[in-house]
C-alpha cells in the first residue's frame, strides 16, 4: 500500500485523502459506502459493482468514479490489482447515486503504471499527491461540467461556516454559534446552509468527523479507541454506532476492506 492519505489539495475544491496501488484478494462487500469520492482503475477484469442504477463489471479499459455516499455492492472471486484515489470534490453531497465510467486515456494509464511500478519509492511523498492530482485533473475534466459546478458553494457566509466546521470537526458545533459566526439569524442560516450543501449543519459536521475517521482508519495504525478520541466521540461504542449509521459498516470492517 503506497501513500499515507495525508491532506493536500487544490484549495477547498479538490482534496486528496489517500492514494494506493495494491493487490486485493477475493472480495465481497455488500455495503461499500464512503463519505468521500473514489477513483479506481483495475488492472484485470474481476470486480462487479452493483448500485440502485444497475450492475457494472469493471475492466482495464475504463476508469470508475464514485461520488461520496453512493450506495453500492462490490464482489470479486479472484485476486486483482487496483490503483485508487480517495478524494473530496467540493462540499455539496450529491444525491444521484451514479458510478461514472470513463474510457481509460493512454496518458492517464501511463501515470498509473509509473506509480504502480515505483513501489515504495513513492511512499508518503509529495510525488504521490502530484500523481493523484494529475490523474484526477485530467479525468474529472471529462465528467459533465455540472458535476463540479454543483459541488461548489456560492455564498461566502456558508463558506466561512464550512471552513470553521472543517477546522474544528472534532468538537461539537452549535447551530446558533455557527449562525452568529456567519452574521445571520439561526433560521435563515439553517435554510441557506442546507440550500448550499444539500444537508443540515449537524449532518455536515457528522459527515466531516466520519470522513476524518475514515482517513485515519485507512492511512494510520491508530486503534479504534484512539480514532474515536481524535474525532470527538465519547468512546469507541458511540463512534462505532454513528459510523455504522452513516456508512452501513463497522469501522473495523471499513479498515479491512480499504
Amino acid at each position: 500500500m503506497y501513500g499515507d492519505g495525508f491532506r493536500f489539495g487544490l484549495g477547498s475544491f479538490l482534496k486528496i485523502y489517500f492514494v494506493c496501488y495494491r493487490e486485493i484478494p477475493v472480495w465481497n462487500e455488500p455495503h461499500a459506502v464512503a463519505p468521500f469520492w473514489r477513483f479506481f482503475y483495475d488492472f484485470e477484469e474481476s470486480v462487479t459493482l452493483e448500485t440502485d442504477n444497475g450492475r457494472i463489471t469493471c475492466d482495464p479499459e475504463h476508469f470508475y468514479i464514485i461520488p461520496g455516499f453512493t450506495r453500492l455492492s462490490c464482489s470479486s472471486q479472484k485476486l486483482f490489482r487496483r490503483f485508487y484515489i480517495h478524494f473530496g470534490l467540493g462540499e455539496r453531497v450529491l444525491e444521484n447515486n451514479n458510478v461514472y465510467v470513463l474510457p481509460a486515456a493512454s496518458h492517464e494509464l501511463d501515470l498509473i503504471r509509473e506509480f504502480a511500478g515505483a513501489g515504495e519509492k513513492l511512499h508518503n511523498t509529495r510525488q504521490t499527491i502530484l500523481y493523484a492530482q494529475a490523474i484526477l485533473a485530467s479525468t474529472l475534466l471529462r465528467l459533465p461540467p455540472e458535476i463540479s459546478e454543483s459541488s461548489r458553494l456560492t455564498d461566502p457566509r456558508i463558506e466561512n461556516a464550512v471552513k470553521y466546521i472543517n477546522e474544528h470537526c472534532h468538537a461539537p458545533q452549535n447551530n446558533t454559534f455557527l449562525a452568529n459566526l456567519s452574521g445571520m439569524s439561526r433560521d435563515g442560516f439553517l435554510r441557506l446552509f442546507e440550500q448550499e450543501t444539500g444537508r443540515s449543519p449537524q449532518f455536515y459536521w457528522r459527515k466531516k468527523r466520519i470522513e476524518k475517521a475514515c482517513e485515519l482508519l485507512i492511512s494510520t495504525s491508530l486503534s479504534i479507541d484512539e480514532i474515536a478520541e481524535k474525532t470527538g466521540f465519547a468512546d469507541r461504542y458511540h463512534f462505532s454506532r454513528v459510523f455504522s449509521n452513516f456508512l452501513k459498516n463497522s469501522p473495523a470492517k471499513f479498515r479491512k476492506n480499504n
